[in-house]
């Protein structure tokens, strides 16, 4: 009668041992491959939300999708008007977008607003979390909003204190000067975002994915070195965030190009500005 050939102990444990090292050796391979194409998700969502801007604008006389719009000093507009308080509530804009089902959510500012998915990013750690970016906007996206930040509005006020009643800020296709180089939304937690928030030295690198509010008050929230930052940028993708344009492309940017501190004149800080006011300035 034959014996049947069973594993010996060493043997199970060579083959385990080959395992272990198979598996050590593929795991970084996987997460890159997964970080990557949570990267490509979100250029896409970028470019999505661009293109439909485009649309927007090509069904209101040529007027992008305002940052926001205000009916008075200190609160939003009527939820039935065409262009809602800030982009991520105008119902319009979102329908464009191809969303089904929540065109007609919430939409004031005080309120939490239900966004569709097209709004996040999935590396976006603090919006599977849930948390909540101040006045409850939670989004992954903001709209670069430099050449209005201390100049129409007082950067010494929350925003929309001191904001003219009737106020809406947006650019008409006519007036970007060049927009296959000038950003419009990039990766954020919070609805707006202006150049300094991209000082990665200042901000991410020492905050990391966190809310709005720690950005805006790292103090209180026991980080030790970081600067207040209002409308940050987050580099949330290898130390880089993607970026979309207003020609409608999108484009991975790494920290140290999409930022470099100097004089408003600086390339890299004139594409920030839609109209050429910066580069004027040199």
């Amino acid at each position: 009668m034959l014996k049947k050939k069973a594993f010996t102990l060493v043997e199970l444990l060579v083959v385990i041992s080959i395992i272990a090292l198979l598996l050590a050796v593929l795991m970084p391979s996987l997460s890159k491959a997964r970080k990557q194409g949570q990267r490509t998700v979100c250029l896409t969502r970028l470019k999505t939300l661009q293109l439909s801007n485009n649309v927007y604008a090509n069904e209101n006389d040529g007027l992008y999708v305002p940052l926001l719009t205000t009916s008075s000093a200190t609160g939003p507009v009527s939820q039935n008007q065409v262009n809602p308080y800030t982009w991520v509530a105008n119902l319009e804009f979102r329908k464009i977008t191809g969303v089904k089902g929540k065109e007609n959510s919430s939409v004031t500012y005080n309120n939490s607003i239900v966004l569709p998915d097209e709004f996040f990013c999935p590396s976006d750690e603090i919006a599977k979390k849930h948390l909540k970016s101040d006045k409850n906007v939670l989004v992954s996206y903001g709209y670069n909003s430099e050449d209005w930040w201390g100049m129409k509005a007082n950067p010494q006020n929350s925003f929309p204190v001191s904001i003219p009643k009737g106020t809406s800020y947006g650019y008409r296709q006519t007036q970007i000067k060049a927009a296959s180089q000038t950003l419009i939304f990039v990766d954020s937690i919070d609805w707006w975002v202006i150049w300094i928030g991209a000082n990665y030295s200042q901000a991410w690198d020492r905050i990391g994915q966190r809310q709005r509010e720690v950005y805006a008050n790292p103090g209180s929230y026991g980080i030790t070195g970081a600067v207040s930052t209002v409308g940050p940028v987050i580099f949330r993708h290898d130390e880089g965030a993607n970026v979309a344009f207003y020609d409608g492309h999108s484009k991975y940017l790494k920290k140290n190009v999409m930022f470099i501190n100097g004089n408003p004149g600086t390339p890299m800080r004139a594409w920030w500005d839609a109209t050429g006011m910066w580069i004027n300035k040199q």
